[in-house]
């Protein structure tokens, strides 16, 4: 059994798709997204004995100024347009094993799964309305869209020299 860990921290700025995906560009300070950073940590455990490798790791990153984007049906005078912009500060976290078994040395079986959650913590301001306040949509306490929280798959797998089947 071997441990392992890591921490990186990482900067993300905002890239081309923002200036070059669409002619629209919001012309609000919160449509004007700043880099993104974050701090990442992982830990976990690896295990080898005999045909039979396991593998266990945890991990939980925290974004500041987190990069997002989402269609709005009201910009654009109406026309709908993607907006990218800022959620402020994100914490995603997660887990995620494997577990490796050859009964042959030609063979292999392979199953791997995660689980994966985030929280945004704040609410993310949409503008402002008619006396000049800011409008904020509720998006804190909710977890980002786009990922899934549970992966899981599957392979196997049958050398003959050179040629391998899997699936």
């Amino acid at each position: 059994v071997s441990m392992f860990g890591n921490y990186a921290k990482g900067l993300s700025v905002p890239g081309t798709d923002p200036l070059y995906d669409s002619l629209y560009f919001a012309d609000a300070d919160i449509a004007r997204p700043v880099p993104e950073t974050t701090d990442s940590f992982d830990l976990g455990l690896r295990f080898q004995s005999g045909n039979v490798e396991a593998q266990i790791g945890a991990y939980y990153t925290r974004y500041q100024n987190r990069l997002a984007v989402a269609f709005d049906p009201e910009a654009n005078d109406g026309e709908g347009e993607n907006v990218f912009r800022n959620l402020g500060r994100v914490d995603k976290y997660g887990i995620d094993g494997s577990i490796s078994w050859r009964p042959t040395y030609n063979s292999l079986l392979y199953v791997f799964g995660s689980y994966n959650d985030s929280e945004i913590k704040d609410d993310v301001q949409d503008g402002v309305d008619g006396a000049g306040n800011p409008v904020f949509l509720p998006t804190g306490g909710k977890s980002e869209s786009g990922s899934s929280k549970y992966s899981f798959g599957a392979r196997g797998q049958v050398s003959f020299g050179d040629l391998e089947f899997g699936a």
